[in-house]
């Protein structure tokens, strides 16, 4: 096959790729593959890049196929062996090319020490014939491209990181959910950490060095810096050198974002010339804790529901406010999330017709708040309002609500873009107020715990099969979410009956409770 240039394309900075499509059947048995294949020819020489996009394409119609499968490992291939010239250049000793590079193959494929073994077996055989080879001028240009190291290459465009993270974030939040916090976290948690390491250098001047740093930093750092005296004042390259006690330290989930976020962030550096090396190498080695879901936060015991509900801020009246007693009331006797509950409209408590109950409608209208959110789209459904909240007076409370013109059931509770959204600040004021003063000593709890302790109990104590409850707790039962989005509804008042069932009496004397209309957020 002749060479065809419309396998030659410019990107922005003038430097052309030699850029060929992946047969329909490759795709159709791997639909993970890319649908193009791009390979930069480092040049902005339209002439150049003519001979060597001939010279690619000439070699895998021939010996390419003597040593690879199809086109996609045969770019692999090549891109391995790339990064290995790279390596060789980077790091005159074999005792670093090992750690920098070979330690770092089969990571996620698994294949990769095949791929780079048949290029370079490919690259021997045409040395053998090299004589007889009409393109040998070419494959010894196209070394001399591959193996330089010269960070003045014109397919760099090198920029300050500041500028380069700008545009990163600009190409990447139309894809990012209007009210979700993805850019947020970024630019206050995530990317700080690397600023910190990398200074006000250049993206051809950041190297794995710089990285390695990086995910150090992140494997040490604590989880409430801003928080805790002895680590406010403390510089992000402090931590280092600093010993930090693993319980101090963000949790296994939280650093796998703080490193996975910034390889997205590396890999775009790369892909749009920011950058010649492959910056997210270092994390690829980088081996994250697993923690199941069910074990990142524990329930609360009997003893610590006894010490949160009798306390002398419920004893007492000593409550500030009306989302102080009511959000923790409604959590355990609902086992609803944080958010769910904070967002609730006055409107939202409802006389069900079918079921001649008072139920709280979890939904996210964005007609009536545009802030209303929930985790999936799935997750609206009604919940029956527990008879102890009654007793305590709920109704009555949402009458006054009604009669005092509030939109919102808990006004006082401010929309934040985080998480936690409307329940951020309800979420700090839990966690100091009852978690702290109450000495709770049961490890890894927060308000959500009050979810966990509700459906642990259901399922342990009451024997009910978990199925029966997902959906009224907002989860997915088998048959996955097509079940749940089409019986949410439907099949409200089968689950009514489990939420009668949620009974702490033994741990909760409701009797020591004082009335709502006695605390001092209802005195003023």
């Amino acid at each position: 096959m002749g060479f065809n240039s419309k396998f030659l394309v410019q990107n922005r900075f003038g430097v052309f790729y030699f850029q060929k499509r992946v047969p329909n059947c490759y795709l159709i048995k791997s639909p993970r593959l890319p649908k193009l294949v791009r390979l930069s020819l480092g040049t902005k020489s339209k002439k150049e890049a003519i001979k060597l996009s001939r010279l690619i394409s000439v070699m895998w119609d021939l010996r390419a196929q003597q040593y690879f499968a199809n086109e996609q490992s045969y770019h692999e291939g090549m891109k391995l062996f790339q990064q290995y010239l790279k390596a060789v250049v980077q790091y005159p000793k074999f005792e670093d090319i090992s750690t920098h590079f070979f330690d770092l193959l089969d990571d996620v494929t698994s294949s990769d020490s095949r791929l780079l073994e048949n290029a370079v077996n490919y690259h021997e055989s045409l040395q053998i014939d090299k004589g007889n080879n009409p393109y040998a001028n070419e494959i010894q240009q196209l070394r001399t491209m591959l193996s330089s190291s010269n960070k003045t290459n014109s397919s760099v465009n090198s920029v300050q990181l500041d500028e380069a993270f700008d545009e990163f974030i600009s190409h990447h939040k139309t894809s990012w959910r209007e009210d979700g916090t993805m850019e947020s976290s970024y630019r206050v948690s995530y990317y700080p950490v690397l600023k910190s390491v990398i200074g006000e250098s250049k993206t051809d001047e950041i190297t794995k060095a710089h990285i390695n740093q990086f995910i150090k930093i992140v494997l040490n750092l604590p989880a409430n810096k801003s928080k805790m005296e002895k680590y406010r004042n403390k510089a992000m390259l402090d931590f280092l050198t600093m010993t930090v006690p693993e319980k101090d330290k963000l949790s296994p989930t939280s650093q796998e974002k703080y490193i996975r976020r910034i390889a997205t962030f590396l890999r775009w550096l790369r892909t749009n010339d920011y950058t010649e090396i492959d910056l997210d190498l270092p994390i690829k080695g980088v081996k994250f804790a697993k923690t199941r879901s069910n074990e990142q936060r524990a329930s609360f015991t009997k003893a610590d529901l006894g010490k949160l509900f009798n306390s002398k801020e419920y004893s007492h009246g000593l409550h500030k406010q009306s989302a102080h007693f009511w959000v923790p009331l409604i959590g355990v006797f609902t086992g609803a999330r944080l958010n769910e509950i904070c967002q609730l409209l006055v409107s939202d408590i409802q006389l069900d017709e079918e079921t001649k109950r008072w139920v709280f409608d979890i939904n996210d209208d964005k007609k009536s708040d545009p802030n209303k959110s929930l985790k999936k789209p799935y997750h609206a459904r009604l919940v029956p309002i527990h008879k102890k909240l009654i007793e305590l007076g709920f109704i009555e409370f949402v009458e006054q609500q009604k009669k005092s013109k509030h939109k919102r059931l808990f006004p006082e509770l401010p929309f934040v873009s985080n998480n936690n959204k409307y329940g951020d600040k309800l979420q700090r004021w839990f966690n100091r107020t009852y978690t702290k003063n109450c000495q709770i000593k049961t490890v890894n709890t927060s308000f959500h715990s009050l979810r966990h302790t509700v459906i642990t109990h259901l399922v342990n104590e009451k024997k009910i099969d978990p199925n029966r409850i997902a959906i009224g707790f907002g989860q997915t039962p088998v048959g996955g979410v097509t079940q749940t989005v089409y019986t949410k509804r439907q099949s409200a008042s089968s689950y009514f009956q489990y939420f009668d069932m949620i009974d702490f009496r033994d741990c909760i004397d409701i009797k020591k409770i004082k009335g709502w209309k006695y605390h001092q957020f209802n005195r003023s």
